[in-house]
């Protein structure tokens, strides 16, 4: 026997122990059972979700539970909830009163909070001794969490039958909808069925759901939770069939969200995105109905993404069309995918130039053609303007006068600035993409394209914010979430990577509604609103883009084949740019930017050039960059003498004082007034020289093609010979002849059209052309083999 202290001692110890357990007894956290991703729009509302890893539709933990739902469980289960502190005494005794009576279990006593603890335990068996240990520890729930947490917790992991667990998932797989929205009797089917979910659940054992059902309203009528009108409504819906697919609104960023959490070793749960719900069923609407359209074309995806300007957050996310079917790439994210950009970096590189001065949005660009070394970038219709305006050829989206800027601006640093814009899928250093950089020969995302643009939006938005600090964002990327805690933008006034006057300046350039296709033919676009926008057409006709903002929305659209496949017609003018205009007629209207007067300042240009003015130039005024100080002379405006009759250019030296006219005239290089005059033809350019006046090392010709020393591949015809390769020379005295030798060996003389089309053999030539006056053109150039 044990003495009276010891016992006290042993008593005391197993207090201690016991109190140690009851203290630490409950499962931290109570569940971790894996839950099922959830994407939800900008107020809450489901766009979609993934079943979890153990194959069961589990939603993450609710916060709170509806009412509906809270009122018809706590009558069903556990009336004396909300006041018992886990055990229902009552309900206690009369169970074991019952079930003595019955010589069997016929009724639990379980409270909400047991069954809680039954679910976190893993529904151990039922057995007497697990249900004393359930009720000790929905007492210590019952001091760990407040009512509406604990009912929360059985509400987010009670089975429903099936796969299906929690309220969430079963509101949706059952009835189509949020929880909040579950009619009373709704709430009563889910409210009777994790009572035996196997036995009874939609589709299974109707008649005995129903009368459950049935009485669980009669009882909430009963204790005045609803009133007889309710009751009587409630009871005539009909039950849940056959359960319903979820919302599946954004598959594409669905993936995105779990594919980066993995990255992230931080699995997502619920994730509550800037989407609007509304917007984005009908952008995916457009897509679909687009999606015929393209499907003729044999173009099978689309992508489009709209992002709000003052956040750049992405207010609808298609990152493929669904329907499209499997075989065709339908799972491809597009929207994050890198696709060769085409033209869509066009505008930022005229920003660029805008802001270093090199042109202004008039200025003559030459389109002839080009080559540097191995390069022969070309226009897509294949022709030549000779020199056009930069307005034009942005809104004509011609590649050759970009290439040259490109050139004159820098390669690198056109990647350095497209970096610091958010392209970061630049990752090969400047020299890798060389020219081709600013004509898709570099690939980047509509995720990346769209936020630059949304970032240069942004600082023309924000201009006069904070008298005059610019307003940047700490990314120049998009976005899908807002950042916890931390404030969108902050201000600075550290100038940005393109000033607003060249951002404004370039969108106003961009609002032309009217654009040219591939045949030469010009489409107009217009929703009613001023959108500056841009197409863009890949090599090889792979991808096609549109591009446009106004002050509220960025929208981008591709459109394309996911594996790549080209197709002929697949043009941005032609696939993407109806699909944008599409999508923003169903947004807000919007406002236009107001002008950066601040940075923008009244430019005197030469009214021809575009650059500025010298003496003899026709004087234009334009609105011009305050920060561009040298700005190019126009070099188009050549003084010359001409004679009496104004017919050709004479010299001090062969002309009398009082037979010269000093004049200025617009005058292009032999090589731009050939083509030029092919689309003007009332330019007049310079007079020749009068006989006998030509200065020491004036050639009257110039060779438009080939321009430099060349290798020269010719393909073969469809009758099987190798086609003729065609010289061309441009001549001052076009009426002349000209008299051509290929290897010393005479070929002939051309007359007003200079032009030979010869089949050389494989190798080396020399092509030489001499005018009657002596004037030679010498040439080499090499013929390659297959």
């Amino acid at each position: 026997m044990f003495k009276k202290g010891k016992k006290r001692k042993i008593f005391g110890l197993i207090g201690i122990i016991g109190g140690i357990w009851f203290w630490l007894a409950l499962p931290n956290p109570l569940f971790d059972d894996p839950v099922s991703v959830v994407l939800e729009d900008e107020t809450g509302q489901l766009l979609g979700a993934r079943l979890a890893a153990d194959e069961q539709w589990r939603f993450p933990k609710m916060d709170t539970v509806p009412l509906s739902f809270a009122q018809a469980i706590i009558t069903y289960e556990d009336k004396r909830f909300e006041h018992h502190i886990g055990v229902d005494v009552r309900s206690l005794l009369r169970a074991i009163r019952q079930n003595f009576r019955a010589n069997k279990v016929i009724s639990g006593a379980s409270t909400l909070d047991m069954q809680v603890m039954r679910l976190a335990r893993k529904r151990k068996k039922r057995t007497i001794w697990q249900k004393l240990v359930e009720s000790i520890l929905a007492v210590r729930l019952n001091m760990r969490y407040s009512k509406n947490e604990i009912l929360a917790f059985y509400a987010s992991n009670a089975p429903f039958g099936g796969n299906i667990v929690g309220l969430e998932a079963a509101s949706w797989r059952y009835f189509g909808k949020s929880p909040k929205l579950l009619s009373a009797g709704e709430a009563a089917v889910l409210a009777v069925l994790p009572n035996n979910p196997s036995l009874v659940r939609p589709g299974k054992n109707e008649k005995i759901l129903l009368r459950k059902r049935n009485r669980l309203l009669d009882k909430m009528w009963a204790q005045g939770k609803i009133d007889s009108i309710s009751c009587v409504l409630s009871k005539e819906e009909p039950l849940p069939g056959k359960p319903h697919r979820l919302p599946s609104l954004a598959p594409h960023l669905l993936n995105y969200v779990i594919t980066s959490g993995h990255k992230n070793k931080r699995p997502p749960s619920r994730v509550r995105t800037t989407i609007d719900k509304n917007l984005q069923i009908r952008v995916n609407q457009i897509v679909d109905l687009q999606l015929r359209r393209l499907k003729a074309s044999e173009v099978n995806n689309c992508a489009v993404l709209v992002l709000d300007v003052e956040t750049g957050c992405a207010k609808a996310y298609v990152g493929n069309a669904i329907h499209t079917g499997g075989n065709h790439g339908a799972q491809v994210d597009v929207i994050q995918a890198n696709r060769s950009t085409g033209s869509v970096l066009k505008p930022l590189l005229v920003g660029l130039s805008l802001d270093d001065g090199l042109v202004t949005s008039m200025s003559l660009l030459q389109d002839i053609p080009t080559q540097y070394g191995r390069y022969h970038p070309e226009n897509f219709n294949r022709n030549y303007a000779g020199v056009l305006p930069l307005k034009t050829a942005l809104i004509r989206s011609l590649n050759i006068p970009f290439v040259r800027l490109l050139r004159t601006y820098g390669v690198e640093k056109f990647h350095h600035n497209l970096w610091a814009l958010g392209l970061k899928s630049l990752v090969h250093p400047a020299d890798y993409y060389g020219l081709t950089l600013v004509l898709g020969g570099a690939e980047t995302s509509p995720w990346q394209v769209g936020g630059a643009y949304a970032s240069l939006a942004r600082t023309l938005r924000h201009f006069y914010d904070q008298d005059g600090a610019y307003r940047l964002e700490d990314i120049h990327s998009a976005r899908f979430v807002l950042p916890q805690g931390k404030e969108a933008s902050t201000y600075t006034n550290e100038a940005p990577i393109m000033s607003a006057g060249a951002i404004w300046t370039t969108f106003e350039m961009m609002k032309a509604v009217k654009r040219p296709t591939i045949e030469g033919e010009w489409q107009r676009f217009g929703t009613g609103r001023p959108i500056a926008w841009k197409t863009g057409t890949s090599i090889g006709f792979r991808d096609a883009w549109a591009v446009g903002m106004d002050r509220d929305y960025v929208v981008a659209v591709w459109t394309g084949n996911a594996d790549g496949e080209g197709r002929a017609g697949l043009t941005g003018v032609r696939m993407a740019a109806p699909i944008l205009f599409d999508v923003f007629k169903q947004l807000p209207q919007g406002q236009w930017f107001d002008p950066p007067y601040d940075e923008l300042v009244a430019q005197p240009i030469c009214a021809q050039s575009g650059y500025l003015p010298k003496e003899g130039c026709p004087v234009d005024t334009i609105q011009g960059l305050a920060n561009v100080v040298d700005l190019p002379v126009c070099r188009y405006h050549v003084r010359t003498n001409l004679d009496a009759g104004h017919r050709f250019r004479v010299t001090r030296d062969c002309a009398k004082s009082e037979d010269i006219l000093p004049v200025s005239i617009f005058s292009l290089k032999p090589i731009e007034a050939y083509y030029y005059k092919l689309h003007h033809p009332d330019y007049q350019g310079l007079p020749p020289f009068r006989k006998g006046c030509e200065p020491s090392g004036y050639n009257p010709m110039q060779l438009i093609y080939p321009r430099e020393p060349n290798k020269i591949f010719v393909p073969i015809g469809l009758e099987g010979e190798k086609e003729k390769t065609v010289f061309e020379v441009a001549y001052d005295y076009p009426e002349e002849p000209l008299y051509w030798h290929l290897d010393n060996q005479f070929l002939g003389q051309t007359r007003h059209f200079h032009q030979m089309g010869l089949r050389p053999t494989v190798g080396k030539h020399v092509l030489t052309v001499v005018d009657k006056e002596g004037h030679r053109l010498v040439q080499r150039f090499e013929i390659v083999g297959e």
